[in-house]
């Protein structure tokens, strides 16, 4: 009785799956766990950004975050994760690449001014002056003007640098005037 069940596969030996499902369910497993190894929290990649940014191998640790803002739009802890990879760039030119084109699409008040105002600074650093000007201005104007005055006065200043006295001055007598 033995004998018949070990020939016909009911003994000890495990059966036999086909080779067609075990193929499947490898891909699907190796799947999966590529995308576990790329859905890190927003914790831990900042906190591997951190490292990587203590070493001043910031390159990498831009890296890291650009990797996981494409996986992890809808993340609540996007945004925050965002302007540190803006702020880990050396390269300003894709910093500022960076946060032109998440300021296209964002709508809240709050995360455009803070986009505004990084590439006010952005834009003062390479040398755009007139950007630099513009987008400090639309920052005072997103917040209501009387409640920031740095974002208005750096306009003015920078209005004055480029020769538009009339615009800095009222721009200047609006601030004095509030």
């Amino acid at each position: 009785m033995t004998k018949k069940l070990i020939r016909k596969g009911k003994g000890s030996s495990p059966p036999r799956v086909p080779k067609k499902k075990t193929a499947k369910f490898l891909l699907i497993l190796s799947v999966l766990l590529s995308l576990s190894s790329l859905t890190l929290s927003a914790e831990d990649a900042r906190e591997k950004a951190e490292e990587l940014a203590e070493q001043q191998r910031f390159t990498e640790a831009a890296d890291i975050l650009l990797e996981w803002l494409t996986v992890n739009r809808e993340n609540p802890d996007y945004f925050p994760t965002l302007l540190m990879t803006a702020d880990l760039l050396p390269d300003v030119q894709r910093a500022k690449d960076l946060l032109e084109e998440e300021l296209r699409t964002e709508k809240d008040r709050a995360r455009r001014y803070e986009m505004l105002s990084r590439l006010a600074l952005l834009f003062e650093l390479s040398g755009d002056v007139e950007r630099a000007q513009r987008s400090y201005e639309l920052a005072a104007f997103i917040r209501d003007r009387e409640k920031d005055f740095a974002s208005f006065y750096r306009s003015a200043q920078l209005l004055l640098e480029m020769g538009e006295y009339d615009r800095a001055e009222l721009q200047a007598r609006t601030i004095l005037g509030a």
